[in-house]
């Protein structure tokens, strides 16, 4: 079942909406078959069955109801066989919704079987993937650190979190009460902290400004006297570097990430389409795939005696600065204000990349923040004239008691501003009350950030109008075409450079033998089978001439 509701109709009320929408879909899509009953009600009701050419059936339930003086539209497509896909109901869905979206304020997401089937089939393979990341670390850990490693080599914070779930965990799970399950606690980004752990020890040097800062109570002097004190910390051993990096390429730190986020994303419960299971399908098979080579290599390198002395004398050692002003707030100078700005600026980042995670057909590129330069820059595999640029500005920094600075987010495209926003910081300030000798609070410093479903909202506007999503579009291009007497869009072959099925063969779609998905040109590799007269990328398969199908064919003869 899928179920969906809009909310606050945005026009007047019409009384044959739900039938001006059940003619919308029976033009839109090509179908056998069409019945609409109206059902009695205080208001409008009705239930359409369709069947569409493969015989697959559908029954979609309307309902138009009023709380609280609100217009309100129930949608519910029932479907034939839930236990199977339905591109039908897939087809339903995503046209009423994007149709109908216009014109209320809200639209609410109730129930979607597709998705949660995507997410149950989806889940396994992660859960297989994620523990296997989790045995190769501690088998390579153990043999190249011994059974204790996690007491030396792991993050205080991460031995902490540890801790706080063990107790839980062994108690639901009593069989597993007297062994060691560290890593089965720990979260999958987790993993790769423990990967990269840099291992550090204080090497003190004498510096004349801790000297005269050293008996201060101010906070920005003690951040001063612990920013030195951090400087003089030196690495002594790269966990990455000197186990990990043997067994595991570059990319597979960013790979890891992507498989986080998408783990995530399935364990909160997130929707599912057809396009995010592909994207995140490909990312388990290629980290996977990594993690198996690691374990064929694991045992072909060794460290040798010498790496292993040096790594096996090197103790954690804790240097922990603690900074407390007496009111609890804090006074920053310009450089930690910037460095607040640039924290603020990422996090924007970080929430725009998870935005646009499953848009395949974008370029996305971060910069370092300097005045004038785009933090970061969007760009179309399709569409080759037009960037958007996102600016951070500082506009002015106060390291003044009670002062404010102001960073401005700014997006650019085509060197036009198109939304321009906002964020302050406000500086700290406090008084010395001589009554209780005690500093108190005048003005709490803080940060006040975007609203960031807004800008999301503003984001999104300007890359449809500019860079519409072609992939979205090929299931109703390819109906509306078959309907009208005319074949698919797209290929029934995969892409040269992506493999997806999204190479364009009509021109009134896309450029003819351009990948709508990754922008890749194979036009010169597309040829019509002298047989059959289909498109086929002989590249890929088939020969020169004539595609597989028809080769395979001539051979069995």
């Amino acid at each position: 079942m899928i179920q969906f509701v809009f909310v606050d109709f945005k026009g007047e009320h019409d009384i044959d909406y739900l039938q001006k929408t059940s003619e919308m879909l029976e033009k839109k899509i090509p179908l056998n078959s069409f019945e609409v009953d109206r059902l009695d009600g205080p208001e409008d009701a009705i239930i359409i069955k369709v069947v569409d050419k493969s015989g697959s059936e559908c029954v979609l339930f309307f309902e138009l109801a009023t709380f609280d003086t609100k217009k309100q539209l129930l949608i519910q497509i029932n479907i034939e066989d839930p236990e199977n896909f339905s591109e039908l109901a897939y087809m339903l869905k995503e046209e009423i919704k994007n149709h109908l979206r216009k014109d209320w304020n809200e639209c609410i997401w109730l129930k979607d079987s597709q998705s949660a089937l995507y997410a149950y089939q989806l889940y396994s393979l992660i859960y297989n993937t994620e523990n296997s990341l989790r045995e190769f670390i501690n088998l390579l850990m153990i043999k190249e650190m011994g059974v204790k490693w996690w007491e030396s080599y792991v993050s205080e914070n991460l031995i902490k979190t540890f801790k706080d779930r063990e107790g839980s965990y062994k108690t639901t799970a009593p069989m597993y009460t007297n062994i060691d399950t560290m890593l089965l606690s720990l979260n999958s980004d987790h993993l790769s902290q423990i990967m990269t752990y840099k291992k550090k020890k204080w090497n003190p040097e004498y510096n004349e400004k801790i000297e005269k800062l050293i008996y201060s109570s101010k906070e920005k002097d003690l951040k001063s006297v612990q920013g030195i004190l951090l400087s003089q910390l030196k690495t002594e051993v790269d966990l990455w570097k000197h186990l990990f990096s043997k067994y595991f390429d570059d990319d597979f730190m960013n790979e890891w990430g992507d498989f986080c986020k998408n783990r995530n994303h399935i364990a909160h419960n997130k929707l599912i389409d057809k396009s995010a299971n592909s994207i995140m399908r490909k990312n388990i098979k290629c980290v996977q795939k990594k993690i198996d080579n690691a374990f064929k290599r694991f045992h072909s390198l060794t460290l040798s005696d010498e790496s292993k002395k040096e790594l096996e004398k090197i103790w954690l050692e804790d240097q922990k600065v603690i900074m407390q002003e007496q009111s609890g707030i804090s006074v920053d100078d310009e450089e930690s204000i910037k460095q607040i700005f640039i924290e603020e600026a990422t996090r924007i980042i970080m929430l725009i990349e998870d935005e646009l995670h499953f848009r395949s057909d974008l370029i996305l590129k971060d910069y370092s923040i300097e005045d004038g330069k785009p933090f970061f820059n969007i760009q179309s595999k399709l569409v080759d004239e037009i960037e958007i640029d996102i600016y951070f500005l500082i506009r002015y920094l106060s390291d003044e008691p009670g002062g404010s600075s102001k960073l401005t987010v700014q997006i650019d495209s085509e060197q036009q501003t198109e939304y321009s926003y906002e964020i302050i910081y406000q500086n700290g300030e406090a008084y010395f009350d001589e009554d209780q000798s005690n500093y108190m609070p005048v003005i709490q410093n803080g940060l006040e950030e975007i609203d960031d479903n807004l800008f999301l909202e503003d984001l999104n506007e300007i890359i449809d109008s500019h860079f519409p999503n072609k992939v979205n579009e090929i299931s109703i291009m390819n109906y509306t075409s078959i309907k009208d007497g005319g074949t698919e869009v797209v290929g029934n072959f995969c892409c040269e450079e992506c493999g997806e099925e999204t190479v364009s063969i009509d021109e009134d779609f896309y450029t003819f033998g351009v990948c709508v998905n990754c922008g890749h040109d194979q036009s010169s590799s597309i040829k019509s089978c002298m047989r059959c007269e289909n498109l086929y990328n002989h590249n890929i398969d088939g020969s020169h001439s004539i595609c597989e199908n028809c080769v395979s064919f001539i051979e069995s003869q």
